[in-house]
């Protein structure tokens, strides 16, 4: 079993939600990183991540990556964002940029720290069931410390923007092998894809912190050494990053390291009944609502406090174009 004591959740809320501007633009004149909105009404996306955490990892345990330029949405965050432990990126280079960041400040806090990564922008029906398969993946770190479990979900249509996951064997523990990962097919070879049972990367991955930078070590061994400089500086540790920042390339997580690594050391753990979906175009906010209808009650704020961007009432407010609701070839 593993141990709580090591175990962190890092949350992912820096990304800039270009493909949902067309909806949040709405929301003031500006856009509003879809993190920061609700799906309809409630809690934003950000506040459910935050609780979503708090499923699996002890209170105080949770690391928090923001961007600089979203500082007036984060500030006004709820006080349930541990401030202690923001990690603030100075500019958007890309996922591997940022979740390398958040690794090194987690390996100065907990050298032995194990960790849940969980994007910010995810809507899910069934909280328990996603609970129940991180634990699950979990309790797999002391058994094969050096895997990365990546938490694979039912794919309920061919969506050509996201990535798939091809199983190989099963261990007997509830994880599989990975035959394959496979970027943003086209929507007939998605198709395909989902006949033989291949699943949707949800971007929810557990291991231990010091088996992904190893990865980053071997891949981008300079930017790890030069972003350990940054952080290391005691001075003015925050000017170093950001000129470290202006001149790093934007790297992408997945395409740019997981795809480079030793496909042995991972292992996929399918994740079927929770209801997932990554919101990540005005078409899947579209088809979240139309399988999820109802309304959230709106959340107690403070005095003051600005209640999130309402997806729901963009959707309906947007060009026929985004409206497009569930597709003719989903999968029932």
């Amino acid at each position: 079993m593993s141990d709580a004591r090591h175990l962190w959740a890092l949350v992912l809320a820096a990304g800039e939600s270009t493909r949902l501007r067309d909806l949040t633009l709405r929301a003031d004149n500006g856009p509003v990183p879809k993190q920061y909105c609700s799906l309809r009404g409630g809690p934003s996306l950000l506040e459910e991540t935050l609780r979503r955490a708090a499923n699996v990892v002890e209170a105080g345990h949770i690391m928090v990556i923001v961007a600089a330029q979203h500082r007036r949405w984060w500030m006004s965050a709820p006080a349930s964002l541990p401030a202690a432990r923001i990690v603030v990126q100075p500019l958007n280079r890309g996922t591997a940029n940022g979740i390398l960041l958040q690794l090194l400040h987690l390996a100065r806090i907990d050298p032995q720290a194990q960790l849940v990564l969980l994007p910010s922008d995810h809507y899910v029906a069934d909280e328990p069931i996603l609970a129940q398969a991180i634990r699950t993946a979990v309790s797999r770190l002391p058994i094969a410390p050096d895997e990365i479990v990546l938490l694979g979900m039912q794919p309920t249509f061919p969506d050509p923007d996201l990535g798939y996951i091809t199983a190989g064997a099963s261990d007997g523990y509830g994880t599989c092998a990975i035959a394959a990962f496979v970027e943003k097919p086209s929507a007939e070879r998605a198709q395909q894809l989902i006949a033989t049972g291949a699943l949707w990367s949800a971007f929810i991955i557990t291991a231990r912190c010091r088996t992904l930078l190893d990865l980053y070590e071997r891949r981008f061994p300079h930017i790890v050494q030069a972003m350990r400089l940054a952080l290391g500086d005691e001075t003015d540790p925050a000017t170093h990053m950001a000129a470290l920042y202006e001149q790093l390339p934007a790297l992408d997580f997945s395409r740019d390291l997981l795809a480079w690594a030793d496909p042995h050391h991972f292992r996929i753990l399918p994740v079927q009944g929770c209801g997932w979906s990554d919101l990540g175009t005005p078409e899947r906010v579209g088809q979240t609502l139309s399988r999820c209808p109802g309304s959230h009650a709106r959340e107690q704020r403070a005095a003051g406090e600005e209640a999130p961007a309402n997806l729901a009432s963009l959707y309906h407010l947007a060009s026929p174009a985004h409206r497009s609701g569930a597709p003719s070839w989903e999968l029932h």
